[in-house]
């Protein structure tokens, strides 16, 4: 008898800690991020425990402006943009950068930028990257240069996201100029077979 209690006590000894190891292991540990419509809007809003938060928003807005410059979406005509991004939310190339080059193009204006911190909050190890966000034509969510779900509001609580939304793709890299034709047969921005068609060059006519 008293040899099965000491069996029955072993295994639920190791019953729980083998739940212990799996609540661990399930923990959700993708990096956080957050968006804003602009600096001033993120100093304000430091989440809790960021380190050195006012630095963090002016270096993930660069980072934000950079991509934007390079990777964001491209369309051959005003009306295919807006018809993806929002009446009034698209331009010539020198109009959404500021950047005085022109383009055979229109690209969809930066409505702001997700920052998303890679390692852990509040730890002075902490590194914090800077996406830009672009407008769908509901205006009810934003995306990634790249067409990822970022979220669907500014100055919000944290949020989990997936690591490859934070990832900024190759800078060396611009997007497909998309058409009126290309877009229809790709779902339009934001879809899953847009995101898995980019690169370089024009598609469709």
């Amino acid at each position: 008898m008293k040899q099965n209690k000491i069996i029955r006590r072993t295994i639920v000894g190791s019953s729980a800690f083998a739940m212990a190891v799996s609540l661990a292991a399930c923990e959700d540990k993708r990096p956080e991020a957050s968006m804003f419509s602009s600096v001033e809007q993120c100093k304000e809003n430091a989440p809790e425990g960021a380190f050195d938060w006012v630095s963090q928003c002016n270096e993930a807005f660069k980072q934000a402006e950079v991509e934007h410059a390079k990777l964001a979406p491209r369309y051959d005509s005003l009306e295919v943009c807006e018809a993806q991004h929002g009446t009034g939310k698209c331009g010539e190339p020198e109009v959404v950068t500021g950047s005085g080059g022109g383009g055979s193009f229109f690209m969809p204006f930066m409505m702001g930028y997700m920052v998303s911190n890679m390692f852990n909050s509040g730890s002075s190890s902490s590194s914090y990257s800077g996406r830009p966000v672009y407008s769908s034509a509901s205006g009810k969510s934003y995306f990634t240069s790249d067409g990822k779900k970022a979220g669907s509001s500014f100055a919000s609580k944290p949020f989990k996201v997936n690591r490859s939304v934070t990832k900024t793709p190759s800078l060396s890299k611009p997007p497909k100029v998309l058409t009126k034709t290309s877009v229809k047969r790709t779902g339009g921005f934001g879809s899953t077979r847009t995101v898995s068609s980019r690169s370089g060059g024009r598609v469709g006519g």
